[in-house]
């Protein structure tokens, strides 16, 4: 991106723009296009002689975007000035000091065009935000660049979106695409640039994470971390979005809720996360043995090499998992399977804070005598007053959770469903179970979990069985309900 990409129109808003600050009237505009500063006096110039040497009498004020634009030499700088002290004229220079150092002035360029670029909404170069790419575009007579849909990656980003929402874990998604080989977004950006690192990046947890945290999803302009807006508050956009608002409050509150959950789900572990120990509270782990190529699976406490408590419990897996399974599709079977349905909010606070700020500028600009134009001023202050009503009278809605029917009982999901599926129901369900020996449990359990007191603890607690009741002489396992579950097993059972 160059600067004679931009000058033009960029000089035109700067110099507009510090009139406007100045609270002065434009009546006229001089564009000298394709003329050299360096070699051109501003008295020789086609459209600005004219104003200089005839028409001084029509105006108080001239105002550059910077000096340079105006003069390159000292000579002309004198001339300049003498002129304007003869005739009681006041020189502003929108920006720069106007010294003549050629990479200073160059720099400053660069800035103010990036700096324009963003406020317009246009693309100024640099990385390309993942899923989009740069087309040039000829837009009101204005030639530049924007970022559409790159038809490779969007549907990536797309996808893991969609995934995201519908509860997948981020390790799982980033596992799958490092297995089919799509490239990571630094990746891309250097296969686009022709670079070869010849090592390829991995995708991970925090590649995935952060990137579906990024406002870009929204095509809005970004700068410094902060939302860049309109002079009415509104987001500026520069691409087209990847996602909507309403996904974007979908996909936000996913991975806000997989944050503070950090549980796995992809494991053959069917009741891991959900069972503990009866003796000392701690969570029993699954372990596999094989004795004269016969298997014995256990489930272990890891309360004495964990917690450092003694604790070393270990039983047999399958009455436990027997007992477990007659539990829950007994007490829960006949029930209709619910899913937890994202409903996306609406709070434009931070809108109607930013249009409080800005009339209140205005308000004081008045006041202070610093608005020359009246009309234009009211004209302003009508135009946000207006908008501001609008979102004042649009209804705040806070982002949460409803449960839906999916048409299918627990014990019909249950019966089709793998060991993975059948253990995100329980932990989704909100499931816990405890399994221990006859002489430690009752007081364990009541210690670690608060049975004694259910309702206090959060839980409506279920059933207990006894060892007979799992064929075994001294195992006990208790399973508890909480959430919203919980409450509807309450109500069917009043």
């Amino acid at each position: 991106m160059t600067d004679e990409t931009t000058s033009p129109e960029r000089q035109l808003a700067a110099t507009k723009g510090e009139a406007e600050r100045r609270n002065l009237k434009i009546v006229g505009v001089a564009e000298d296009l394709n003329v050299s500063a360096s070699k051109v006096s501003p008295f020789r110039r086609p459209v600005l002689g004219p104003w200089l040497t005839e028409k001084f009498g029509e105006f108080d004020v001239i105002i550059w975007a910077r000096l340079d634009r105006a003069v390159r030499s000292m000579g002309d700088l004198h001339e300049l000035a003498k002129w304007a002290k003869e005739r009681g004229k006041r020189l502003i220079f929108a920006s720069g000091p106007g010294d003549q150092m050629e990479s200073q002035s160059n720099s400053e360029r660069v800035i103010g065009a990036q700096a324009y670029l963003r406020q317009v909404g246009r693309w100024g170069g640099g990385m390309v935000p993942y899923g989009l790419r740069p087309v040039p575009f000829d837009g009101d007579g204005k030639k530049g660049w924007k970022l559409v849909h790159e038809p490779t990656t969007a549907p990536i980003v797309k996808e893991m979106v969609e995934r995201v929402i519908a509860g997948h874990a981020q390790l799982a998604i980033a596992r799958d695409l490092q297995r089919r080989g799509v490239p990571t977004p630094r990746d891309f950006q250097d296969q686009q640039n022709g670079r070869d690192r010849g090592k390829a990046r991995k995708w991970s947890v925090p590649a995935v994470g952060n990137f579906l945290r990024l406002r870009a999803l929204l095509g809005e302009t970004m700068h410094n971390g902060q939302l860049v807006r309109d002079a009415d508050g509104a987001p500026i956009l520069r691409a087209e979005p990847l996602v909507t608002e309403t996904e974007w409050g979908q996909l936000q509150a996913a991975l806000a809720d997989r944050a503070v959950t950090r549980v796995r789900t992809q494991t053959p572990h069917l009741l891991l996360g959900v069972i503990k120990c009866g003796g000392c509270g701690g969570p029993l782990y699954r372990q596999q043995y094989a004795k004269k190529g016969r298997p014995y699976v256990y489930f272990r406490c890891s309360g004495y090499m964990v917690e450092h408590n003694g604790c070393n419990e270990r039983f047999r897996s399958e009455a436990i998992e027997r007992g477990f399974q007659a539990i829950f599709l007994a007490r829960v079977g006949h029930l209709e399977v619910e899913r937890r349905e994202f409903v996306a909010g609406h709070d434009n606070t931070d809108d109607l804070l930013n249009l409080d700020r800005l009339l209140a500028d205005l308000e004081d600009e008045y006041n202070r005598g610093l608005v020359a134009d009246r009309d234009r001023y009211l004209e302003r202050k009508i135009r946000l007053k207006e908008r501001r009503d609008k979102l004042a009278a649009e209804t705040v809605r806070t982002a949460r959770y409803r449960n839906v029917g999916t048409g299918m009982t627990y014990s019909e999901y249950w019966a089709g469903a793998s060991v993975d599926q059948r253990r995100k129901l329980l932990l989704d369900s909100e499931i816990i179970a405890y399994a221990g020996r006859s002489q430690a449990f009752d007081a364990a359990r009541e210690a670690s979990c608060g049975f004694g007191d259910a309702d206090a603890a959060g839980f409506w607690a279920a059933v207990h069985l006894e060892p007979r009741d799992l064929g075994s002489t001294d195992l006990n396992l208790t399973m508890m309900w909480r959430g919203d579950l919980a409450q509807r097993l309450k109500r069917t059972a009043q």
